[in-house]
């Protein structure tokens, strides 16, 4: 069972979205194998419960139960109910897997260190392979998207998947012994991933490895706690002053003056000017979710329901030459994607379950003597941090790549929950 799990993040990264009918894709062979995983895992918790007894006592897990819950009674007030049906299903078999076989099967150190270097060499594999591609066009900014074809939709979910592996990677050099072969390999692949970083040329990557950087000092001086507290401040505040008088609405794009830049310096002046498509197609969207919200706060109108419903909320003013929106994206922010879909009670479900991991990451790595225990604790809060901070900007937590690390990250925390068998106590002896 270990083995299939080593499998599985080796295939992460090789990963290619198919369609499934007209309404349904899966990605494959990532998906399938999950689906399997999740049937064995049903078929062992009916064999022998007890042997879950551990992990089926995480507050963790109660936290996602209680999501999952909650995305079953969306369905009832959901204006796609099918659809939403579709998202409960491609939920389930993500998180059974990964929140309740893995933490059983990936405990040791040895286990840990196999599953990262699997999924960190196969990822490294395909930077190797897209730099080779992407130099054939001359390292061009629109060239990018076509070297990553088919395992990547585009430069961004490559770019996130990309620099949320930094983590585990210096954590995998610091975990080698000095002056020896494989810390001189795990080097030179961090050396050729951040020159794949750079190349990607995506915005919220790079930014996002400075969140990462950020985050790990906080929870390395133990203050992250305050960093959570004043973000939501901060982040509060700056949607008070945008919903104030509705001057969001002064951040109207001119829709003949939107473009998509094939230079990368063009794209990034675009982007302060607020002249770059991608931005004015983002507000728009942003626009029409605020309206959406205001309709249904409680309720919302259902998992996976964005996009057959968003366009009667959309304010004409605001339109680009892209909202015709062939690629059927979202909203572009999840936490916003999140209120529209599954109400004001589905956003205060998953911002309780991503505070109590950052909080329950800085106790870990602040009180434990376990030097396993806090690594896992470190990698998992930083690269929580940065995911979070992608999805201000998209919403990458619905697709394998990214949404697989996240689940991994959950999957880490409920393992160190059964090990120490804490949950429910407040003691932090963590031997």
């Amino acid at each position: 069972m270990r083995l299939i799990f080593y499998i599985l993040f080796a295939l992460l990264p090789l990963s290619t979205e198919l369609p499934i009918g007209d309404s349904l894709s899966l990605d494959f062979p990532f998906e399938p194998i999950l689906i399997i995983l999740s049937f064995i895992t049903i078929l062992f918790i009916c064999y022998s419960p007890k042997y879950f007894y551990a992990v089926l006592q995480s507050p963790l897990l109660l936290l996602i139960s209680a999501q999952m819950v909650w995305w079953l009674i969306n369905i009832i007030f959901s204006t796609t109910p099918l659809l939403s049906f579709k998202f409960f299903l491609a939920k389930c078999w993500y998180i059974i897997p990964y929140c309740i076989l893995l933490p059983l099967v990936i405990q040791e150190k040895k286990h840990w260190i196999t599953l990262a270097s699997c999924l960190c060499i196969s990822m490294s594999i395909m930077i190797i392979v897209a730099i080779v591609r992407h130099a054939g066009f001359q390292f061009s900014f629109i060239g990018i998207n076509k070297s990553l074809f088919p395992f990547f939709r585009n430069h961004v979910n490559y770019s996130a998947l990309l620099v949320c592996l930094f983590p585990t990677g210096y954590i995998l050099l610091k975990a080698s012994a000095p002056k020896s072969n494989l810390r001189l390999g795990i080097s030179i692949l961090l050396v050729i991933a951040f020159a794949g970083l750079i190349v990607a040329y995506s915005r919220g990557a790079w930014l996002a490895l400075l969140v990462g950087i950020l985050a790990y000092g906080f929870i390395k001086k133990g203050i992250m706690q305050v960093a959570i507290t004043f973000s939501a401040i901060a982040i509060c505040i700056s949607i008070f002053v945008m919903v104030q008088n509705q001057r969001f609405l002064s951040f109207r794009p001119k829709h003949d003056q939107t473009y998509f830049h094939e230079k990368l310096n063009e794209h990034l002046a675009a982007t302060v000017t607020l002249e770059d498509v991608s931005n004015g197609e983002r507000i728009y969207r942003w626009i029409a979710g605020a309206y959406m919200v205001a309709d249904k706060p409680i309720t919302g109108f259902g998992t996976n329901s964005f996009y057959p419903t968003y366009k009667a909320y959309t304010l004409p003013a605001y339109k680009t030459w892209v909202s015709n929106n062939p690629d059927h994206s979202t909203v572009h922010n999840y936490f916003l994607l999140t209120t529209i879909e599954q109400g004001l009670p589905g956003l205060c479900i998953f911002l309780l379950l991503i505070v109590y991991m950052f909080v329950y990451c800085q106790k870990i790595y602040t009180h434990s003597s376990n030097p396993l225990h806090k690594q896992l604790a470190i990698v998992s809060g930083t690269t929580l941090a940065m995911i979070l901070f992608l999805n201000f900007f998209s919403d990458l937590l619905e697709t394998d790549k990214v949404g697989g690390i996240f689940w991994l990250i959950c999957s880490v925390v409920i393992s160190l929950q059964s090990q120490t068998n804490l949950a429910g106590k407040q003691r932090y002896n963590y031997e």
